[in-house]
């Protein structure tokens, strides 16, 4: 049996807690940053709408600066990313474009000191 818990730290927002994996997990109380981006480009995908999460430099900018993942999802389905934990360059976003006018997604983070 697991029991899962969460260790706050206090007046620092932060929160230390095991993931189901088993590795230790470090960051703000809570996300601080949620923004809602409707993927519209030009062009349908009638059978598949490929979709791809990469680094760029500014919240709104379609230049790849490095793929994190590309997929295809197919008409009516979903894919679930809760717990995808990625960590990127110091001064980076987390951006998505698909060739789909269709695709809707969500992306949730938050900030972390940079790691020396």
């Amino acid at each position: 049996m697991a029991v899962k818990f969460s260790i706050e730290g206090g007046d620092s927002g932060r929160v230390a807690k095991v993931n189901d994996d088993g590795a230790l997990a470090v960051g703000p109380a809570s996300y601080n940053e949620v923004k809602f981006n409707e993927l519209a480009v030009t062009g349908t995908a009638y059978n598949n709408a490929t979709v791809e999460i990469y680094e760029a430099s500014s919240t709104s900018s379609a230049t790849v600066d490095k793929i994190i993942m590309q997929f295809e999802i197919g008409q009516n389905e979903f894919h679930p990313f809760t717990s995808l934990s990625l960590l990127v360059n110091a001064g980076k976003w987390i951006n998505a474009k698909t060739d789909d006018d269709d695709v809707h997604m969500n992306i949730l983070g938050y900030y972390v000191d940079e790691v020396k």
